[in-house]
């Protein structure tokens, strides 16, 4: 697992499942940890997340409604 407090960078080419390991952790953390999360992407429309997640059986809309998880667009500059 992660140390809490820790900062961990993520990198790697382009759909090599980044976005997807970040998710499954936020998700993970708010169902099982009961820990709220916050995801801040520069690239991605927060409906993409949550259509991605959908994918995988992760209701991102109902942790949202439970102030379990928000998701934020914004510019890096």
């Amino acid at each position: 697992g992660l140390l809490r407090g820790s900062a961990v960078l993520v990198e790697g080419a382009p759909g090599t499942g980044k976005s997807t390991l970040g998710m499954q952790y936020i998700y993970e953390g708010a169902t099982v940890a009961n820990e709220p999360g916050l995801i801040l992407t520069f690239e991605m429309f927060p409906r993409q997340y949550y259509r991605d997640a959908s994918n995988f059986g992760w209701d991102f809309h109902k942790l949202e409604a439970a102030n379990k998880l928000r998701v934020i667009m914004s510019s890096p500059e």
